[in-house]
């Protein structure tokens, strides 16, 4: 969120943790402090992937708070191929028919680049893998950047 223009007026971020169920939903957020200390306070579970649970949180997130003529984002961070694959896609597609703009990005060597293709609008250009999670947080600001420039 470094680099973002976070207010009332300006981007907004939210953040939904998944595993097997979703553990933390924090809504969306003006103030940049608050919402890194929201998100540094979350545990981070390390077991099943429920990637499609994930995504239908952040809809809901997403569109609860919606503001008019504003280009509405999801970035998925994920280091593993989801519990269900079908849901995942099926999840992702109805995401995207509401207008949500979905960026999937990998993280290590249990990624399935064909998912990452599935859940992205744009597969060629808005989907990308990284070794771990030290190279994400280098071209985190990138990515962030990038995703909120599109429309």
């Amino acid at each position: 969120v470094n680099g973002l223009s976070i207010g009332v007026n300006e981007t907004r971020v939210g953040a939904v943790v998944y595993s097997k169920d979703v553990t933390v939903s924090i809504p969306l957020q003006t103030d940049v402090y608050m919402f890194k200390q929201k998100v540094n306070a979350s545990d981070y579970p390390d077991e099943s992937t429920a990637t499609d649970l994930g995504i239908a949180a952040a809809v809901d997130l997403l569109t609860s708070q919606r503001r008019t003529n504003v280009s509405t984002v999801m970035i998925i961070i994920t280091d593993g191929e989801s519990d269900d694959k079908l849901k995942t896609k099926q999840a992702a597609q109805y995401a995207r028919s509401l207008g949500i703009n979905i960026w999937a990005v990998g993280v290590g060597d249990a990624i399935s680049e064909n998912e990452l293709y599935d859940l992205a609008t744009n597969r060629q250009l808005q989907t990308s893998i990284h070794k771990d999670y030290v190279q994400l947080s280098e071209q985190l600001k990138n990515l962030t950047t990038l995703a909120c420039e599109q429309p």
